[in-house]
């Protein structure tokens, strides 16, 4: 085993559902892996190579089901994109991003699947163990935290 076998870069996320401002459903906590995509962004800008933006910029929400890989440059079915962060929350070795989506931005219907961009580059793609039923009058918050360490 070498040092590089105790690095860990991930993530995971929770949906909340609102009603009239008030929290009426939340999903477990989910994990997930950053994409080869997103992680070939990281070398780069080691490297010097800031051509592609390393910041994370966007989310969007599918309903496909299909199971992620390393190697996704997308979602299987995008059914919303372009949803910028509302808010982050820097640590040392992680950053939590938030994500509200009003009622009428997202359409009634049951979602599988997200990705957060770093400009064009799908950073992140992640299924939810718990489909998300997106009913009339709700809006939604995804709480995404992205996680380095050295452990």
């Amino acid at each position: 085993m070498n040092e590089l076998d105790t690095i860990k870069a991930g993530g995971h996320f929770e949906i909340i559902s609102l009603e009239k401002g008030k929290e009426v459903w939340r999903s477990p906590v989910i994990t997930n892996r950053i994409l080869n995509a997103g992680l070939a962004q990281i070398i780069q800008h080691h490297i010097g190579n800031a051509a592609n933006a390393l910041e994370i910029t966007s989310l969007e929400i599918g309903d496909g089901a299909t199971a992620v890989t390393a190697g996704d440059t997308a979602l299987a079915n995008l059914v919303l994109a372009d949803i910028p962060v509302a808010r982050n929350t820097p640590s040392a070795l992680s950053v939590v991003l938030e994500f509200f989506i009003v009622d009428a931005e997202l359409a009634d219907g049951t979602y599988r699947e997200l990705g957060l961009r770093a400009g064009a580059t799908l950073y992140t793609r992640a299924l939810f163990t718990t489909p998300y039923t997106k009913v009339a009058g709700r809006d939604t918050i995804i709480r995404y935290t992205l996680s380095y360490s050295a452990v």
